[in-house]
């Protein structure tokens, strides 16, 4: 696991280590998907991580493709604890209104998600899952 802090959280949120900014040693995040390649990629994310049933990081990399937009929503851990990660417990999917099988293979995919919502909006069906 990739220990540079300063630069994790300069992939993340843009600024470098902010201990006030973490409540209870953690911090909340939304990222896309290209940003999550990138902190597997140098390290700062395990591609096998998950949150209690959520699928595997890798398993959200491979859902990732042209027709629909995955954002990921998580936390990362302080490097003051010992338990300093990168955890991804939410994922964002929208879908065009023409993309029937995107959606059936997401709804199918991410339904038992601990939170599980379809919405309707601007020609998009917007799927969002959240595992606690």
């Amino acid at each position: 696991m990739n220990k540079n802090y300063n630069v994790r959280d300069n992939i993340i949120f843009g600024e470098h280590y902010k201990k006030e900014k973490y409540m209870g040693g953690i911090r909340r995040f939304t990222i896309s998907s290209d940003t999550l390649k990138r902190l597997v990629y140098d390290g700062f994310a395990d591609k096998m991580e998950c949150q209690n049933y959520s699928p595997y990081i890798k398993d959200f990399l491979e859902d990732t493709n042209e027709d629909v937009e995955l954002t990921f929503g998580g936390y990362a851990v302080s490097p003051e604890r010992d338990d300093y990660r990168v955890t991804i417990d939410e994922v964002y999917v929208t879908i065009p209104f023409d993309k029937h099988k995107e959606l059936a293979y997401f709804a199918e995919r991410y339904h038992s998600a601990d939170e599980f919502t379809v919405d309707v909006d601007d020609n998009t069906y917007k799927i969002r899952a959240w595992w606690d």
